[in-house]
């Protein structure tokens, strides 16, 4: 859900995101939006397969440190994230299963509620 912010302005510009994708995380289809901006959350890595919800810099190093113990010969390469942030839109908004939305003005981004079934215990709010 996207709620007008009408007094948000962001501290650094510079900061803005373009055409960035936000999402649950796990296999969710994310929502590409026109513009950006983020405040607070941690940061997290990312892999599709081994860290789809994302994990901490130590726990990155371990799962890549186990891979080569397995001898696993491939490269594994972790994408930066920031879990939980607040996040602030503008913009295009497109997904698949939706037309493509516009919003004029900064919105927040409330995650839908459903992650708060039992049915969505892995779902983690991904930037």
């Amino acid at each position: 859900m996207f709620v007008k912010a009408e007094d948000f302005v962001p501290d650094n510009p510079n900061l803005i995101k373009r055409n960035e994708p936000i999402f649950r995380g796990g296999r969710s289809k994310p929502h590409i939006c026109g513009e950006v901006y983020t405040v607070g959350g941690k940061e997290v890595y990312v892999h599709p397969t081994y860290a789809p919800n994302g994990v901490s810099y130590i726990e990155m190093v371990k799962i890549k440190q186990r891979l080569k113990e397995q001898d696993f010969s491939g490269i594994v390469n972790f994408d930066s994230s920031t879990r939980n942030a607040r996040i602030y839109i503008r913009g295009k908004v497109k997904h698949p299963d939706h037309n493509t939305i516009h919003l004029l003005g900064w919105h927040w981004v409330l995650m839908n509620t459903g992650n708060e079934s039992k049915a969505s215990w892995a779902s983690v709010f991904l930037d």
